[in-house]
């Protein structure tokens, strides 16, 4: 199923990645050489993650509620969600749900998203839906855990809210041991699909909400299945390595933008880069770098500034959602 760009205009946080486009190298979990530990912030899959991280914090409501439907449109349609390339391949995040930590005797999984995409009712503008059979043929590669999904209600207005959950599965359970003890995202290796859980931990800005933690506190989790697509040994990754060089210099110079213009990188708006850059077009190119697998340090300055104003102002009048 065909991803398409919409324009993120809440907090989607930049998807930033590696300057030399091979991803910062994670530790190797023992016993099992398929996982691999992640806490590196430079790291490609953990900054992957904080971007999702920085959309659901954007969104509004509690828990469970802001991996609703927002986090779902988003991830869907916008191709720079839990997605990006590097020397060894492209990688496609197609479920991403909630693992919630707090007032539930358990971890347990709102698996909203699994459950959308395993019925092939995720929201699409695909003109070429995917067919059952092609959807029954990707659970597969992603090796979705087929664990019984059960229907919790929670009464809020306007309406009764409605969420699928399921257990942990094992990797999720061995992972969130992981985090627990201060890792930052746990990653496994599928060969044509990957998986990853990563830590929503708590930040000065959480503690309206949650007055009893302390910085760093694991609030929750994100679980991640995604498709691993190989990249052909020859192909020519030149013009990425030029602009990954050239973005290390801030303000982006002038040579920056028009190496992006002749080689038609339109930006978000489908038009050609102005120079010097407008600050709020910054973003979106900012974004556009990292889905191509590179990095700066003043993206991810610019990263951790949007992480730190969220959640939002207004979240505290709100009804607390399940966690």
């Amino acid at each position: 199923m065909s991803r398409f760009k919409v324009v993120c205009l809440l907090s989607l946080s930049l998807l930033l990645i590696s300057p030399d486009t091979t991803g910062i190298q994670p530790s190797p979990a023992k016993k099992d050489p398929s996982i691999s530990i992640y806490d590196d912030e430079s790291a490609l899959p953990l900054f992957q993650h904080h971007s999702t991280v920085a959309l659901f914090l954007g969104e509004k409501g509690f828990g469970a509620d802001r991996a609703g439907v927002g986090l779902i449109s988003h991830a869907t349609l916008d191709p720079y969600v839990m997605a990006w390339s590097d020397d060894e391949g492209t990688y496609d995040a197609r479920i991403i749900d909630l693992i919630g930590l707090l007032q539930v005797p358990e971890p347990r999984v709102y698996a909203t998203m699994q459950n959308l995409y395993s019925r092939n009712e995720m929201p699409a503008e695909d003109p070429d839906p995917t067919t059952p059979e092609e959807r029954t043929v990707e659970l597969r590669r992603l090796r979705v855990p087929n664990l019984p999904l059960t229907t919790i209600q929670r009464d809020s207005k306007p309406k009764k809210e409605e969420w699928k959950v399921r257990k942990l599965d094992t990797f999720e359970t061995k992972a969130l041991v992981l985090l627990q003890t201060g890792h930052a995202l746990v990653w496994k290796d599928q060969g044509t699909s990957f998986r990853a859980v990563g830590a929503i931990r708590m930040q000065a800005s959480c503690v309206r909400c949650h007055e009893d933690k302390k910085n760093g506190d694991l609030l929750g989790a994100f679980t991640y299945f995604g498709f691993k697509t190989q990249r052909p040994a020859d192909e020519d990754r030149t013009l990425e390595r030029k602009l990954a060089e050239l973005a290390q210099h801030e303000p982006y110079s002038k040579e920056f933008v028009d190496a992006r213009n002749n080689n038609h990188l339109p930006n978000d708006t489908g038009e050609r880069d102005e120079w010097p850059i407008p600050q709020e077009q910054i973003f979106y190119i900012d974004r556009e770098l990292a889905h191509m697998g590179i990095v700066t340090s003043g993206m991810l300055k610019r990263q951790k500034d949007i992480l730190a104003r969220l959640p939002r102002d207004n979240d505290k009048d709100q009804e607390p959602a399940a966690k």
